[in-house]
């Protein structure tokens, strides 16, 4: 019977023991501060993010709240969130759509805004900020039939 010194589980043998640290105990820590991951990609990203990727010698961009003297945060999402709680602002829009310029506050409503004027004929991909803009395009470009008329 083998016992883990982390949590005092019991495992039947050692393999059993050594699979649940690997799986349960393991953590990758940032080479630049004091947190841990799971997950090796969420550190890398983390470090990416926070620290700029593997320029150790540069300083971490850093997100200053202008009301609180002493709030600053590793990301814009979480500035965006203080101000919300405590200040009740509304978020920045620093994901900006490249084919319109409209502000979004996280990627991921950038995405969705950018993936809905897909032209999505076959081979053309191309994106527009407006059904108008990509209904002219299909029509100019792809000899589809005139949805204006």
């Amino acid at each position: 019977m083998a016992v883990c010194r982390k949590c005092d589980k019991y495992f039947r043998n050692q393999q059993a023991l050594d699979q649940h640290t690997t799986a349960k105990h393991t953590y990758f820590e940032c080479s630049h501060c004091d947190r841990e991951f799971k997950l090796a990609r969420s550190r890398d990203q983390h470090e990416a993010d926070a620290h700029g990727g593997d320029d150790s010698d540069s300083e971490p961009e850093r997100f200053d709240c202008r009301i609180c003297d002493d709030k600053s945060y590793d990301n814009q999402n979480s500035l965006d969130i203080h101000m919300g709680v405590w200040h009740k602002t509304p978020p920045s829009f620093a994901h900006k759509c490249k084919f319109c310029s409209e502000g979004f506050g996280n990627p991921i409503d950038l995405g969705r805004h950018e993936d809905q004027y897909l032209c999505q004929k076959r081979h053309c991909n191309k994106r527009f900020c407006s059904d108008e803009q990509r209904d002219k395009h299909r029509w100019r470009d792809h000899d589809d039939s005139c949805v204006i008329c």
